[in-house]
C-alpha cells in the first residue's frame, strides 16, 4: 500500500508533545504569499491539504492512500478524484511506500525520544542550579554530560540524589567547584556520579545530655571563673 506524507510536516506542528493535539499551524503567507500554493486552482484541493496535515499530525505517521479510508474522513472522491488532488499538491506532499511509511514512523519515534531526553536534561539542570544556588547556563558541554548519563541508563532520581549529597559536602573550597561535571561527570577517571551516590554522609548535630548531673542539661559549666563546655556533649 502507498501512503500520503506531508513534506516538512514539522513546520505545521504546534510544538507541544505532552498532550493530544487540538490545532496546527497554517500561516497567512501560505495562502497569500506562496506562489505554488496560490496556483492551486481548486478550493477542494486546498481544503484537502489542510485535512491531510491534520490527519498525519494526529496519526503520527503517513496517511493511507486508500479511497475507502479517505472517504471515511470526508473526502468526496466522486466529486473530485484523489489523483487530481495529489497532482495539484505535488509540491507539498509525497507518496511513500510501506518501507517509506516505516521510515517516517521511525523518524517520528526518534524525534519523540529526543524531545523527552531534552525535557529530562532541562529538568535535571534546573534542579541542580536550584539546589546549589549557582547561576549557570545550560551550554552544550553541560547538556552532553547530562545526556550521556541518561544514555547510560541512569535515572533522573539517581542524578538528583547525587545532587542532594553533593550540596551537603562541607569541604571549604567546594564553592570553587560547583558545576555539573563535579557532581555527575567523570574527571581524572573518577566517576563523580557514583562518588556522590555512595556518599551518605550526614552532618551530626551534637547536643548535651539533658539529664547530666554536672551541667544540669545546659551543656556548660563554670571552670576557673570561665564558662566551659561540659564533657556530656
Amino acid at each position: 500500500m502507498n501512503y500520503i506524507h506531508i513534506k516538512n510536516l514539522e513546520k505545521y506542528h504546534p510544538g507541544y508533545k505532552d498532550r493530544n493535539l487540538l490545532w496546527f499551524k497554517m500561516y497567512f503567507t501560505m495562502v497569500n504569499g506562496d506562489p505554488e500554493f496560490e496556483m492551486i486552482e481548486s478550493e477542494i484541493d486546498k481544503w484537502r491539504f489542510a485535512v491531510l496535515i491534520m490527519l498525519e499530525l494526529q496519526a503520527k505517521k503517513p496517511i493511507p492512500l486508500d479511497e475507502g479510508y479517505l472517504t471515511s474522513k470526508g473526502f468526496r472522491i466522486k466529486k473530485r478524484p484523489i489523483g487530481l488532488t495529489l497532482q495539484m499538491l505535488h509540491n507539498f506532499i509525497e507518496i511513500v511506500t510501506e518501507e517509506g511509511n516505516q521510515a517516517c514512523i521511525e523518524v517520528e519515534k526518534k524525534r519523540n525520544r529526543e524531545d523527552k531526553d531534552s525535557e529530562c536534561v532541562t529538568d535535571f539542570f534546573n534542579y541542580f542550579v536550584t539546589k546549589t544556588k549557582k547561576s549557570l547556563k545550560l551550554n552544550a558541554e553541560r547538556q552532553a554530560i547530562i545526556k550521556r548519563r541518561f544514555d547510560e541508563g541512569r535515572t533522573i532520581q539517581e542524578l538528583k540524589t547525587a545532587v542532594d549529597n553533593f550540596v551537603q559536602d562541607d569541604w571549604q573550597d567546594r564553592h570553587k567547584f560547583i558545576d555539573i561535571v563535579y557532581c555527575i561527570g567523570v574527571r581524572n577517571k573518577i566517576d563523580n556520579l557514583d562518588k556522590w551516590l555512595n556518599s551518605k554522609k550526614q552532618k551530626v548535630v551534637s547536643k548535651p545530655k539533658p539529664n547530666c548531673d554536672v551541667c544540669k542539661g545546659t551543656g556548660y559549666v563554670m571552670q576557673n571563673g570561665h564558662k566551659a563546655r561540659c564533657f556530656c556533649w
